[in-house]
Protein backbone atom coordinates (compact mmCIF):
# COMPACT_ATOMS: atom_id res chain seq x y z
CA UNK A 1 0.00 0.00 0.00
CA UNK A 2 1.15 3.59 -0.42
CA UNK A 3 2.26 5.09 2.63
CA UNK A 4 0.47 8.17 1.64
CA UNK A 5 -3.13 6.51 1.69
CA UNK A 6 -2.64 4.57 4.48
CA UNK A 7 -1.46 5.79 7.79
CA UNK A 8 -1.33 4.01 11.64
CA UNK A 9 -1.19 6.53 14.39
CA UNK A 10 0.14 5.77 17.58
CA UNK A 11 -2.59 4.29 19.15
CA UNK A 12 -2.89 1.17 16.46
CA UNK A 13 -5.77 2.75 14.97
CA UNK A 14 -6.46 3.73 11.05
CA UNK A 15 -5.49 7.45 10.88
CA UNK A 16 -7.97 9.89 9.54
CA UNK A 17 -7.23 12.51 6.78
CA UNK A 18 -8.96 15.14 7.13
CA UNK A 19 -8.83 19.17 5.74
CA UNK A 20 -7.75 21.80 7.58
CA UNK A 21 -9.91 25.66 7.80
CA UNK A 22 -7.56 27.58 9.63
CA UNK A 23 -6.29 30.72 8.37
CA UNK A 24 -3.00 29.76 9.21
CA UNK A 25 -3.00 26.14 6.70
CA UNK A 26 -6.03 26.61 4.89
CA UNK A 27 -7.63 23.65 2.85
CA UNK A 28 -4.67 21.56 3.95
CA UNK A 29 -5.05 17.90 4.02
CA UNK A 30 -3.46 15.95 7.23
CA UNK A 31 -3.71 12.66 8.45
CA UNK A 32 -5.19 12.57 12.67
CA UNK A 33 -5.14 9.86 15.50
CA UNK A 34 -8.47 7.83 14.56
CA UNK A 35 -9.55 8.48 18.03
CA UNK A 36 -9.54 12.01 17.27
CA UNK A 37 -13.54 13.44 18.45
CA UNK A 38 -14.55 9.88 18.95
CA UNK A 39 -14.72 10.79 22.97
CA UNK A 40 -11.02 9.84 23.54
CA UNK A 41 -8.37 11.98 23.52
CA UNK A 42 -6.72 9.97 21.08
CA UNK A 43 -2.85 9.78 20.91
CA UNK A 44 -2.07 13.25 19.37
CA UNK A 45 -1.01 11.72 15.81
CA UNK A 46 -0.33 14.76 13.22
CA UNK A 47 1.26 14.46 9.46
CA UNK A 48 0.85 16.60 7.01
CA UNK A 49 -0.48 14.64 3.51
CA UNK A 50 -0.12 17.97 1.40
CA UNK A 51 3.40 19.49 0.88
CA UNK A 52 3.73 23.05 2.33
CA UNK A 53 1.68 26.48 0.40
CA UNK A 54 3.50 29.47 -0.18
CA UNK A 55 2.55 32.32 1.86
CA UNK A 56 0.96 33.87 -1.43
CA UNK A 57 -1.11 30.60 -2.08
CA UNK A 58 -2.01 30.97 1.66
CA UNK A 59 -3.46 34.72 1.24
CA UNK A 60 -5.39 34.09 -2.06
CA UNK A 61 -7.23 31.10 -0.71
CA UNK A 62 -7.52 32.85 2.69
CA UNK A 63 -9.56 35.55 0.62
CA UNK A 64 -11.52 33.12 -1.01
CA UNK A 65 -12.32 31.43 1.95
CA UNK A 66 -13.65 34.95 3.46
CA UNK A 67 -15.50 35.04 0.29
CA UNK A 68 -17.34 32.14 0.41
CA UNK A 69 -17.99 32.79 4.24
CA UNK A 70 -19.11 36.41 3.37
CA UNK A 71 -21.41 34.95 0.81
CA UNK A 72 -22.65 32.18 2.62
CA UNK A 73 -24.21 35.17 4.83
CA UNK A 74 -25.76 37.13 2.61
CA UNK A 75 -27.72 34.15 1.13
CA UNK A 76 -28.86 33.22 4.56
CA UNK A 77 -29.82 36.35 4.82
CA UNK A 78 -31.98 36.60 1.79
CA UNK A 79 -33.70 33.29 2.82
CA UNK A 80 -34.27 34.61 5.81
CA UNK A 81 -35.66 38.07 4.57
CA UNK A 82 -38.04 35.85 1.56
CA UNK A 83 -39.35 34.30 4.61
CA UNK A 84 -40.78 37.08 6.79
CA UNK A 85 -42.12 38.43 3.48
CA UNK A 86 -44.23 35.09 2.78
CA UNK A 87 -45.19 34.99 6.57
CA UNK A 88 -45.88 39.03 6.39
CA UNK A 89 -47.95 38.34 3.36
CA UNK A 90 -49.98 35.37 4.77
CA UNK A 91 -50.59 37.79 7.74
CA UNK A 92 -51.86 40.48 5.43
CA UNK A 93 -53.68 37.72 3.45
CA UNK A 94 -55.66 36.50 6.87
CA UNK A 95 -55.96 40.23 8.12
CA UNK A 96 -57.18 41.46 4.69
CA UNK A 97 -59.77 38.60 4.70
CA UNK A 98 -61.26 39.26 8.00
CA UNK A 99 -61.75 43.11 7.30
CA UNK A 100 -63.05 42.22 3.88
CA UNK A 101 -65.78 39.50 4.57
CA UNK A 102 -66.80 41.56 8.08
CA UNK A 103 -68.38 44.91 5.76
Amino acid sequence: MDSKMNRVCYCGVRSKLTMSWTYENPCMKFWGCGNYRNGVRGCKFFSWYDPAVTERSKGGIVGLLKFFLQWSKIERMKEFLEFCFLVLCFWWVLFWEKTFFSI
